[in-house]
């Protein structure tokens, strides 16, 4: 009896344990929601609770169903980050959790030569089996934030991550498949080296995956750069051609001044108009936009004569902001291809009817952008995805903003109807 009654304290112990281990690896790789501790702990109590109940009813694969369903649900509740990156940590933490719950029982099935219903039947056993996982649960968790929790795994694609997770439900299977045939210790050993490889096989998997995601981020990157750089390039190009025209400007605004005081004295209105038509001129000298942030004014100058260029009505309404917690290249990233593509949405227009307004503003703690413009009303989709409507191209401008601004735990969505486009971004200012 009192076996019994210490069995079910160290399965408990054990439970409460699974829960540690996952909260302590969450709070390592994820961004909390909320700052109060209350629901974190309301959380974790209901998640062990829930646990023992289901594992009363005896069915091992319904334990490994509960654990899976929760442990995502968890993280998605109560931590901010890429849906992308927790599935693959996620998926990785339930492997671990069950090869340690199944590596600690086999165990005491080589060494004792019986079957896995003779070990899981003996009390004393369990005891110990279940504080044997309880170590192995907290070095594993050191061991992975050393060497898998440090990768920040942005860029990665969800056909790699449905590989891993089909992949590890399958071992899973396979495991418990193993594991209900065991019979005697050559059995127990063969189950050891199969989970074994199994974990050591998705730790590898794990690890091309963060190479590949590494090298998607190098190519954006390498994308954001080059855009970058041709915009500047654009930019001050435009400044030696506006350099060059105010040289010539200056160098005629003698004569023009003697032609406006002959023309005052003989016909007034026409000295009017041919004031107003320097005037003109000497505004085309200057850059229409300006801000703090100089990249900001790099892009907005460049995209507005280019929108304009091409007979594109431009309204700005642009609230002065530093911009300080975003990296340059994330700037040229929102805003060069929100404009690439409101341009050329533009250009697919009648001439009447384009138009680009854009908006910047600090409401509360979000910085909100803005932009509308005007199209044919023709949109390609792709599982539910916007795609360019040229050819060769798949919506590239589109992922790269809305990656970024995931980026900064912002929110990217569209909106269209009756020929109007609108692109909406909110993102939350850091508080200094």
């Amino acid at each position: 009896m009192a076996n019994k009654i210490l069995s079910f304290i160290s399965s408990c112990i054990l439970s409460t344990s699974v829960y540690i281990f996952t909260f302590l690896i969450f709070k390592k790789l994820y961004t909390p929601k909320y700052k109060t501790k209350t629901a974190y702990i309301f959380a974790f109590t209901a998640a062990v609770i829930c646990m023992r109940l289901i594992n009363l009813i005896g069915i091992p694969l319904l334990n490994i169903s509960y654990t899976f369903i929760s442990i995502n649900m968890l993280s998605l509740i109560l931590y901010k980050d890429s849906l992308k990156r927790m599935i693959l940590h996620n998926t990785l933490i339930i492997f671990i959790t069950f090869f340690c719950d199944v590596s600690t029982v086999v165990v005491w099935s080589i060494i004792k030569g019986e079957t896995l219903v003779n070990v899981l039947s003996d009390s004393q056993l369990m005891i110990i089996s279940n504080l044997l996982n309880i170590m192995m649960l907290f070095l594993a968790y050191k061991i992975y934030v050393t060497v898998i929790g440090n990768d920040e795994l942005e860029m990665i694609h969800y056909n790699e991550i449905i590989v891993l997770i089909v992949m590890t439900l399958f071992e899973i299977f396979v495991s418990h498949e193993f594991v209900m045939r065991v019979s005697g210790k050559l059995d127990g050993i063969d189950l050891i080296i199969i989970i074994f490889g199994f974990l050591l096989f998705n730790i590898f998997i794990s690890g091309i995956i963060g190479k590949l995601s590494n090298e998607y981020k190098s190519k954006y990157e390498l994308s954001l750069s080059k855009k970058q750089n041709e915009i500047q390039l654009l930019h001050y190009q435009e400044v030696s051609s506006k350099y060059k025209e105010s040289r010539k400007a200056v160098h005629d605004i003698k004569k023009h001044l003697s032609v406006i005081t002959a023309l005052q004295s003989s016909d007034k209105e026409r000295a009017e108009q041919y004031g107003s038509l320097i005037e003109k001129e000497v505004d085309n000298l200057f850059f229409d936009f300006k801000c703090s942030n100089e990249i900001l004014s790099i892009v907005m100058s460049q995209k507005i004569i280019s929108a304009e260029t091409e007979n594109i009505k431009v309204h700005t309404e642009i609230e002065d902001l530093l911009l300080d917690f975003i990296v340059d290249i994330d700037i040229t990233a929102i805003f060069a291809n929100l404009w690439d593509n409101a341009i050329e949405a533009c250009k697919k227009v009648n001439i009447d009817d384009r138009y680009i307004k854009v908006s910047m503003s600090k409401i509360n703690c979000f910085l909100i952008i803005n932009m509308e413009n005007s199209f044919n009303g023709e949109l390609k989709q792709r599982k539910s995805k916007l795609i360019s409507t040229k050819n060769n191209h798949d919506g590239v401008g589109i992922n790269i903003v809305q990656s970024t601004v995931e980026k900064y735990n912002g929110i990217f969505s569209i909106k269209h109807k009756d020929n109007i486009f609108k692109a909406e971004i909110t993102i939350p200012i850091p508080r200094t």
